[in-house]
């Protein structure tokens, strides 16, 4: 026989709710998985081409795109701006350099990932100045530099305001210009600030035209300029077959840090910091083994899985896991635990349940079974004294829920019992 049409209906009708209701829970799920993924692309603010910042970036994101996330270097000319440009609301930048003195109240959105080596600002006079000792012999004199709002500018600017040495107006070029600007004698001083390791550090302490300034009040400078440290380049650390530098030379040097934003994805954030210990680690010709990366002497407070990961490595996790797993498993896990110790109290409640029905199961048959036998023993009696009906009433109680037998039986008795009593 067919199941009427109204039945069939409603049959589809429950099938169409379960296979929506299954559709849109798998979308959900999907949905809130897909959110645990780092989205779009990282971008990374460097400086100008040939700059140090820019020799970093490259390698991050060099590290970053072997895990499978995509990169952009963006090139801020002014390098003093780009941590105005992670701070921006339009998340403009991921990532960033800076090495210069901030305030951390200004930059509420970025945070720091660690400091990654000391860059030294490296002052070369050309020989026709003669040798110098102190920087007010630059009064007056042609001075070229970086680009006005770059690092290296704004330390240059500050050295020399402290000996108040009015030069003649600066010439502020992009890198690789101002460094050919001074070797054709265009200049008779420049300022780099630069990793040591750069290539047009080198190539200016091998130009026999110039000479690299020895800082002698460096320890003085660093007291009074709050983000420079003193430095030391030992004799002979670009070449010492060549004996370049021909001294030891006193350094005033910036702590590089690596900023990024306050809520940056954290599979971009260990990738990142696995990348600064893989190039940082190192010792460079003014700072030892070890030193870097670091967490100490950081312009920003410091990112508190970076702080972590400084003294625990990666998560293992985010180590073992590839991303499109480690960020769900990581997002999800303190759920995914809450249930499963939800359900093992359950689970346990309802064993408890169980054994305390059993209990109660085995008293209430053991109660049954008191109040048969006693209406067995007092059906046999004539008559039933006042303990007796007691007794009675309490078999009565007893085989409240006995079976119907029990039941007829006790009936019986209380009425012959009624019958003697009339």
């Amino acid at each position: 026989m067919l199941p009427p049409p109204e039945r069939v209906l409603t049959r589809r009708r429950r099938l169409l709710l379960w296979l929506l209701a299954s559709l849109a829970l798998l979308w959900f799920v999907g949905a809130s998985v897909w959110a645990t993924l780092p989205q779009g692309v990282v971008v990374i603010g460097a400086g100008p081409e040939g700059g140090t910042y820019a020799q970093h970036a490259h390698a991050y994101a060099s590290k970053l795109q072997r895990m499978g996330l995509k990169t952009r270097i963006e090139h801020v000319g002014d390098s003093l701006r780009i941590v105005d440009r992670v701070n921006g609301p339009c998340h403009c930048l991921d990532v960033g350099f800076t090495a210069q003195a901030l305030e951390p109240a200004q930059y509420p959105d970025v945070v720091s990932a660690g400091a990654i080596e000391l860059q030294p600002l490296f002052l070369f006079v050309h020989r026709r100045v003669g040798d110098i000792e102190s920087l007010s012999a630059l009064q007056g004199r042609r001075v070229v530099m970086p680009l006005e709002h770059s690092a290296s500018s704004e330390a240059a600017r500050a050295v020399l305001a402290q000996y108040r040495v009015s030069t003649a107006p600066p010439r502020y070029l992009h890198i690789a210009e101002a460094a050919a600007a001074l070797q054709r004698g265009e200049a008779d001083a420049g300022f780099f600030m630069l990793s040591p390791d750069n290539a047009l550090i080198a190539q200016l302490v091998a130009d026999p035209s110039l000479r690299l300034f020895s800082f002698e009040q460096q320890l003085g400078l660093s007291r009074r300029i709050d983000h420079l440290q003193p430095a030391l380049l030992a004799r002979g650390a670009f070449s010492l077959a060549d004996d370049l530098p021909p001294r030891d030379t006193r350094l005033l040097a910036a702590s590089v840090n690596v900023v990024v934003r306050r809520d940056i994805h954290p599979v971009v954030l260990y990738a990142l910091l696995g990348a600064m210990n893989e190039l940082h680690r190192g010792q460079t010709l003014v700072s030892n083994h070890g030193d870097f990366p670091s967490t100490v002497r950081t312009a920003l407070p410091v990112h508190e899985k970076a702080a972590a990961w400084a003294k625990n490595g990666t998560p293992w996790l985010y180590e073992k896991l590839p991303p499109w797993l480690a960020s769900p498993v990581d997002e999800y896990w303190g759920m995914a635990l809450f249930i499963v110790a939800v359900s093992s109290v359950f689970g346990t409640l309802g064993t408890v349940i169980a054994f305390v029905r059993s209990i109660l199961d085995a008293l209430r048959r053991a109660g049954q079974a008191l109040g048969r036998w006693l209406l067995r023993r007092l059906a046999a009696r004539p008559a039933l004294g006042a303990s007796e009906r007691r007794l009675l009433g309490l078999a009565d109680g007893l085989l409240a829920d006995d079976d119907a037998a029990s039941r007829e039986l006790l009936a019986q008795t209380r009425a012959r019992t009624e019958t003697v009593a009339r």
